[in-house]
């Protein structure tokens, strides 16, 4: 669980990132579940929130796709942050694509109180 400073630490845009069970369906269907929340901090730093239960709702077909996904955001986040949070705000095809952007997180208390649930990445 991660504790939420909005002042320090979520001063920034920010990216939702839904899971769909089936990858046909058009994003933001409100089917899906957030998966992923992206918080790009005032300092340009990305912070990647994680629903610690995914594997429990994702379907074990798309395990490793996004366990290999997971790993690759590792690497490549601390390197190219802005590119990163570009490639992700983009997202519309297959298992995981964009539900929600914004400007602030603290601005949208539905996901603010879902990212203090999730796990640093």
């Amino acid at each position: 669980m991660v504790l939420l400073n909005k002042r320090e630490m979520f001063q920034g845009r920010f990216c939702a990132l839904e899971y769909r069970l089936d990858s046909r369906t058009e994003p933001s269907s409100l089917q899906g579940r957030i998966i992923l929340i992206v918080i790009e901090t005032a300092t340009a730093d990305l912070r990647l929130l994680i629903d610690p239960r995914w594997e429990e709702f994702v379907k074990p077909e798309d395990h490793s796709y996004l366990s290999a996904l997971w790993r690759g955001l590792k690497e490549r986040v601390p390197i190219a942050p802005g590119s990163v949070f570009g490639q992700l705000m983009s997202l519309s095809v297959g298992p995981l694509a964009v539900r929600e952007t914004g400007a602030a997180l603290e601005d949208n208390p539905t996901l603010w109180n879902l990212a203090s649930e999730f796990d640093e990445l």
